[in-house]
């Protein structure tokens, strides 16, 4: 699974960039394990250069859901997944 996760990390800065949706964000936060690897897959595609952040704070814990965002928590910062809206 890292190894899978470096690989998409790497094609995300090799590539042009675009926005990761509130779908993909919640589909990669949420939901069982093969789910998860084909939103990330499919979010990849699109090399949202902020997914690779979005990945990071995944494997620190710091993404949160709540009804209607997938929020990144980072120290007392708190901000929209998508957007990066505080």
């Amino acid at each position: 699974m890292l190894i899978r996760l470096c690989a998409l990390l790497f094609l995300l800065l090799a590539s042009d960039a675009q926005a990761l949706t509130p779908t993909q964000a919640r589909a990669i936060a949420a939901g069982e394990t093969d789910e998860r690897i084909a939103a990330l897959n499919a979010a990849a595609t699109s090399a949202d250069p902020g997914l690779a952040v979005f990945v990071k704070a995944l494997l620190d814990d710091a993404v949160k859901l709540t009804p209607s965002q997938v929020l990144v928590i980072d120290g007392a910062k708190v901000s929209d997944a998508t957007t990066g809206a505080a």
